[in-house]
C-alpha cells in the first residue's frame, strides 16, 4: 500500500474512471477525462494504492467558501471519500493518512456526513459538530435550504476556526458560498 497526493491533471484516465465509479454520481459516470480535469482542477485526490491500483479516494476541495458571521471563509472542504471494497480497512488507512497530511500542512479542513457514518468518524477520533450541517445553508434555484448531510467533521482546525463553526446555529447559519472565478 502507498499513500499519494496528485492533481487532477496528474491522474490517469484508469484512476479517473476509478474514482468516478467509487463516487457513482449520476451524470457523472460519462464524463470524459478532460471534463473532470477541468471541473476538479482546485481539488487535491489523496489515493491509497495497491499494486497501482486505487483502493480508497478522497478529495479536498479548495474551493470551498464559507460565509459565517459576515466572514467569508475559505477552508478546504473533505469530500468524495470512498474505498473501492468495503470492510478491508483502506477508508480507514487514507483517513489517517489524510488527516496527517492536513495537520503536517496546517491546512483547515472540514467535512461533511449524515447520520449513519457517525459510528465510523467517532471510531477514528475525528472532532463531530452534532447536527450542526443543517446550519449551513446551500443555495438551490433561487432558494437557501439546508444541507442535506448532518454533521460537520473537523479533520483539522485552529481555535479560531473552531470558535466560528461553533457559532453556527438556527439564528446565526451560515452559507455556502460560490467561488470566486477569475478569468
Amino acid at each position: 500500500m502507498h499513500y499519494e497526493v496528485s492533481k487532477a491533471t496528474h491522474l490517469s484516465e484508469e484512476d479517473i474512471h476509478t474514482i468516478l465509479s467509487c463516487w457513482n454520481v449520476p451524470g457523472w459516470l460519462q464524463m470524459s477525462v478532460a471534463d473532470f480535469r477541468q471541473r476538479f482542477s482546485n481539488s487535491e485526490f489523496h489515493l491509497l494504492k495497491e499494486d497501482d491500483r486505487i483502493v480508497s479516494i478522497a478529495r479536498i476541495n479548495a474551493d470551498f467558501l464559507l460565509q459565517i458571521n459576515n466572514t467569508l471563509w475559505r477552508v478546504a472542504e473533505f469530500v468524495g471519500f470512498a474505498a473501492v471494497t468495503q470492510g478491508k480497512g483502506y477508508g480507514s488507512e487514507l483517513l489517517r493518512a489524510v488527516i496527517k497530511t492536513m495537520q503536517d500542512t496546517g491546512t483547515v479542513t472540514i467535512g461533511f456526513c449524515k447520520r449513519e457514518l457517525r459510528p465510523f468518524y467517532e471510531k477514528h477520533g475525528i472532532p463531530i459538530l452534532y447536527d450542526a450541517a443543517k446550519y449551513i445553508l446551500e443555495k438551490e434555484d433561487d432558494n437557501w435550504v439546508p444541507s442535506t448531510d448532518d454533521d460537520i467533521l473537523i479533520l483539522y482546525a485552529t481555535d479560531e476556526d473552531m470558535s466560528l463553526l461553533n457559532s453556527l446555529g438556527k439564528d446565526n447559519p451560515g452559507y455556502i458560498a460560490a467561488p470566486v472565478v477569475v478569468a
